[in-house]
């Protein structure tokens, strides 16, 4: 199975970038882990990994197959892929909109759009916690 679906953002990586200031050569941001990870030293000794550092869009806010699906030891990438996808895509595009909002109103809809992702977000939420209990 191609491995293109199976790094889920639950926080997209095109909104990430929203968060720094030139997002064309900023790479990073300042992420904070709440569980970092430990580990030992040559002489036994156990230390914490800090829990803010720099960290590339890639490696925040994911997860390795969180919205990959298994039944009967058959995987499916396909609410990644076609579900929320195209939701991300549609998301993106009404952020920027409001983000870029002037008054008079285009009399575009990115109102509702803004809505739908808004929606789908707290969707993923509920998602998120179901599969992890």
């Amino acid at each position: 199975m191609s491995k293109e679906y199976r790094n889920n953002h639950y926080v997209p990586i095109w909104y990430q970038k929203r968060f720094v200031v030139n997002p064309k050569t900023d790479r990073e941001i300042h992420y904070l882990d709440l569980d970092p990870p430990k580990f030992f030293d040559s002489k036994g000794g156990v230390h914490i990994r800090n829990a803010i550092r720099r960290q590339g869009f890639k490696k925040c806010f994911a997860e390795e197959d969180l919205y990959t699906t298994n039944f009967n030891n058959i995987e499916s990438e396909k609410i990644e892929k076609y579900f929320f996808g195209d939701i991300d895509t549609r998301g993106r595009k009404a952020v920027k909109k409001c983000a870029d909002f002037f008054h008079p109103w285009d009399g575009s809809d990115f109102f509702n759009e803004l809505l739908y992702y808004g929606a789908v977000a707290k969707l993923k939420k509920f998602y998120i916690l179901v599969k992890t209990q």
